[in-house]
Parts: structure tokens; C-alpha cells; sequence
């Protein structure tokens, strides 16, 4: 009897965890900071298990798309995701701290060569939030 209780709470562990996650899940469009100037920028995270996992792509002034990759590396208190960060610029972390729902995220990215952190956010598609003005000088 012991047993069966003991499975029976694992098994309603797992699954109220992987849910949980997935309120992360989804496209975010918004804005990052890159080269000393705000940049329109979609992030897309993806649950998978008991991860969530990303890609990103942002759009320079030249119009030029710079295509990135996001990997997990913590998870801090219910709303906070630590990812790993890579593109054609480099590796860094990203943090974004997330609202109760989900459905937009602020945060900031760092490089490995310094302390220096630059916004990074996003609202989910198809939130009904309106996504953040790229179009404001850096300051």
C-alpha cells in the first residue's frame, strides 16, 4: 500500500510540473537591445518534458535577420526562466521574468566578455497585449 501511494504521488508530480511550464510556451514578439539600439525581436519558446528550450531571431538597422538559440541553463522562483543564449555574435545568458500567466516577459541578456546587461522582452502572440514600442531611443 505504501508503494502505490508513493507512485501514485511522483505520478501526480510530474505531469502538475511539465503543465506548469508550459504557460512559457509560445511565440513572444518585442524588443532587445543590440548595438546600442532597440531591435524588434520574436522569441519562440518551446516545452519539451521538464524543459523549455528557444529560438529567437532579431532584425538589425541594415534590415539584416540574425537568427539565435536558447537553452535552459535554471529556473529561479515560479516566474523566472535562466537561458543560455548563442547566435552569430556569440554565447551569453538571458534572463526574463515572466507574468503569473505567461503572457509577456521582461528581462535582459548579458555577453561573456563583461558585466554590461541589455533589455531583452516580449508579449505573446495572441495575448491580447500589445506588444512593446521597438521605436524608443535607448536610454
Amino acid at each position: 500500500m505504501i508503494r502505490f501511494t508513493i507512485c501514485l504521488a511522483l505520478a501526480s508530480v510530474s505531469p502538475a510540473h511539465a503543465g506548469e511550464l508550459s504557460r512559457f510556451e509560445g511565440k513572444y514578439v518585442g524588443c532587445a537591445v543590440s548595438a546600442d539600439e532597440w531591435v524588434p525581436i520574436a522569441t519562440t519558446l518551446t516545452v519539451t518534458g521538464e524543459t523549455v528550450s528557444g529560438d529567437y531571431v532579431f532584425i538589425e538597422t541594415p534590415g539584416r535577420w540574425v537568427p539565435g538559440k536558447l537553452a535552459l541553463a535554471a529556473r529561479g522562483d515560479d516566474d523566472r526562466l535562466v537561458f543560455s543564449w548563442s547566435d552569430v555574435y556569440g554565447t551569453g545568458s538571458a534572463s526574463f521574468v515572466f507574468s503569473s500567466d505567461g503572457a509577456r516577459f521582461d528581462g535582459f541578456w548579458t555577453g561573456t566578455n563583461g558585466p554590461d546587461r541589455y533589455p531583452w522582452n516580449g508579449v505573446r502572440q495572441g495575448s491580447g497585449l500589445v506588444p512593446p514600442d521597438c521605436t524608443a531611443p535607448v536610454g
